[in-house]
């Protein structure tokens, strides 16, 4: 086994199967790789890959590395100790939220800063930030900071970004405190002030700066990308009185992207009239990649004056009405916006028309607008400049103009075009200087949609270098998976009928190693498939179904069961196709993810195919019916009535869950009936 050293340099590098690779064998390494990570300093890229491996190993050591988070944040020493973004590692742990309360009332005596505070309130910008990435209660932030002039004009960037990521990762419902972060400023005599509600106001210094807004919606919220936040942010803010807090949750809702807010996006639109908040609207139009979108926005750009050029650049080879997608691109390339009109060519591509101003933008002195040019021609299938591009590509400035350009080649399908693309994408991800690296997740969507392009040109051979980086541009999961113990991979398979030990992860959940009064040929198999910000229910769900698995009846199988180093993709496709039931646990964060619509899918064909019988199981409100009550299909839900397990006017969870698992009992015991 390599040095820890190079271990961690591995774990925090650019290639997403090594890194992968580097993270079980630092878990291998039990206490003294935890003690070699800790012992130098923690530094992060803003790379979603790196952060989601350092999370998993968090996750995978959680109560010995929550001692030494709490202790480092107790002598936090420096402006913002990266090791703060470590606590989003946990679960919404109570005591671990307790301890930095402790730390953080020490900072505020009496609800006021300390002496201490005065000489140095770096290390309260630290807590601050841990007490976000907890989940902890954003309340308290706007507590202290509100209180002291001095507190307020130190600590109210740190507030709001902590508010931020709590909101974002675990805490949806918490948009109140964002709200009064944003909407106020420090007056003159050194208090608090409703910042004026017209987008021409001056807002001074002492307030949230407009560009903190950008920055904490496009990376705190697209980071963790959750559905609940949607719709708190279209329930609460579509329609609030203050055009700041409109225009940040618009923002929001463009880094987010979901396909199922454009109705909603749309309606927002038609009545929204400041027009820096119609731009964001604009914006999440382009991001959620649908053709009523990118329809939207061609229909607004005609008659408003072209607004939202830059927006529909993008999206609109997506539109139902080709002729009208081809004649706004035209008119945008001929516009004076260059990153505009670079970018239409790449959509006029997509739609198989070329443009005269194609090839002379690959000399063009802008290199923005010649690797749009480069991917325009490359989809386009234009073998001619094939030269060209591999020199472009060994001349390339940057990293970013790199991968590009061996995306381009790749789509043209080079020789070992795809293989080439993974090492330029590896050594711009792992970039030395973490400030230079090259984030794919934060990238735009048709450049990713490019690069997956690129790598799938390699056909099989390249399938699992794909599927890595397609990974990369998933989000980060708010409570992250652990790994299994490593010491338990290297123990021999037990008997076919044994009973395995539950991990820590396995208490109160459903944890099924096999019937314990019937043969495993005597139970059906349940597949669960749910998001797993729904994770909680799960575990409440597996609680009521355990007399099913006790008597034999049943053994269920969801993804909490696959073990560190195992293949996840064909374990769970596996599953589901050897399924007798498949619960679908259905809500709007289960429909926005791409993994369960797949699996969705993959449940509907074994329905079709009378292998498998799915039965959606509505734990929120969402539009569900639209997906299972259609002119081709008509399938039962439960709780029947249309009553979600949670605001369906139930006493409680539990008792949603008692009637479901009757319900559920009802079905087995008919379909072992037959046999």
């Amino acid at each position: 086994m390599p040095g820890h050293e190079q271990l961690i340099e591995v774990l925090l590098g650019g290639d997403p199967l090594a890194g992968e690779k580097a993270l079980k064998d630092l878990l291998a390494a039990g206490d003294d790789g935890e003690e070699a990570f800790f012992s130098q300093p923690i530094e992060f890229s803003k790379s979603a890959q790196v952060r989601r491996r350092c999370l998993r190993y968090v996750a995978s050591r959680p109560q010995s590395v929550a001692a030494r988070l709490v202790d480092r944040m107790k002598n936090a020493g420096h402006f913002y100790d990266p090791a703060a973004f470590l606590f989003a590692g946990f679960e919404e742990d109570r005591d671990l939220i307790e301890a930095l309360y402790s730390q953080i009332s020490g900072d505020f005596p009496q609800g006021m800063p300390s002496d201490a505070m005065f000489s140095d309130y770096s290390p309260v910008f630290s807590r601050f930030a841990g007490w976000g990435h907890a989940g902890g209660s954003t309340t308290t932030l706007w507590h202290y900071v509100r209180k002291s002039g001095f507190a307020w004009e130190k600590l109210k960037t740190a507030a709001f970004r902590a508010s931020c990521v709590a909101t974002a990762r675990i805490r949806a419902g918490d948009c109140w405190t964002i709200e009064q972060l944003i909407t106020h400023e420090l007056g003159e005599y050194s208090e608090l002030e409703k910042i004026g509600n017209s987008p021409d106001t001056v807002i001074s210094h002492n307030a949230i700066e407009g560009s903190e807004l950008w920055g904490a919606a496009n990376h705190e919220f697209v980071l963790w990308r959750r559905g609940e936040v949607a719709d708190e942010i279209l329930g609460q803010w579509s329609g609030h009185g203050h055009w700041r807090v409109r225009d940040f949750g618009a923002q929001v809702i463009a880094s987010l992207g979901f396909r199922r807010t454009t109705t909603p996006v749309v309606e927002w639109l038609g009545r929204e009239t400041v027009p820096r908040v119609r731009a964001s609207l604009l914006h999440a139009l382009e991001r959620n990649e649908t053709a009523h979108g990118a329809d939207t926005l061609i229909e607004h750009f005609n008659r408003s004056d072209r607004e939202g050029l830059p927006y529909l650049a993008k999206a609109a080879w997506r539109a139902s009405d080709r002729g009208a997608a081809i004649a706004a691109l035209k008119v945008i390339i001929a516009s004076d916006n260059d990153s505009a009109g670079a970018e239409a060519m790449v959509s006029l591509a997509r739609l198989g028309q070329s443009h005269a101003q194609l090839k002379p933008a690959l000399d063009s002195g802008d290199n923005y607008r010649r690797l749009n040019a480069a991917l325009a021609v490359a989809y386009l299938g234009d073998k001619s400049v094939l030269g060209r591009l591999t020199a472009m590509r060994n001349e390339a400035a940057g990293p970013f103009e790199r991968v590009c350009l061996a995306a381009a080649l790749a789509i043209l399908g080079i020789p070992e075009g795809a293989q080439t693309l993974h090492r330029e994408l590896a050594q711009a991800a792992g970039a030395r200087e973490f400030d230079k690296r090259v984030d794919l997740f934060f990238m735009h969507r048709y450049l990713q949609t490019a690069v997956l392009d690129g790598l799938a040109a390699g056909g099989a051979q390249t399938s699992d270098l794909r599927e890595a980086w397609r990974a990369e541009m998933e989000p980060l999961e708010p409570v992250p998976k652990p790994l299994a113990k490593p010491e338990l991979l290297a123990k021999p398979e037990p008997a076919k009928d044994a009973v395995l030990p539950a991990s820590r992860a396995a208490v109160s959940q459903i944890h099924v190693q096999g019937p314990r009064t019937a043969s495993k040929a005597e139970a059906l198999k349940v597949f669960i498939s749910y998001s797993h910000s729904d994770e909680k229910m799960r575990m409440k769900l597996g609680q009521h179904l355990m007399p099913l698995v006790d008597e034999g009846l049943i053994r269920i199988w969801h993804d909490r069961e696959i073990e560190a180093g195992a293949d996840w993709d064909k374990e769970i496709n596996q599953e589901i196709g050897g399924a007798d039931i498949i619960l679908l646990l259905v809500s709007a964060s289960f429909l926005n993810s791409r993994y369960c619509r797949a699996e969705l899918l993959r449940a509907l064909e074994q329905r079709s195919a009378g292998k498998a019988r799915p039965i959606p199981i509505i734990l929120r409100a969402c539009d569900w019916m639209s997906v299972f009550n259609r002119g081709d299909r008509n399938i039962q839900a439960l709780p029947r009535d249309d009553r979600p397990v949670s605001g369906g006017k139930w006493p409680n969870q539990d008792a949603a869950f008692a009637v479901i698992a009757k319900e559920l009992r009802g079905i087995i015991e008919k379909m072992r009936g037959k046999g």
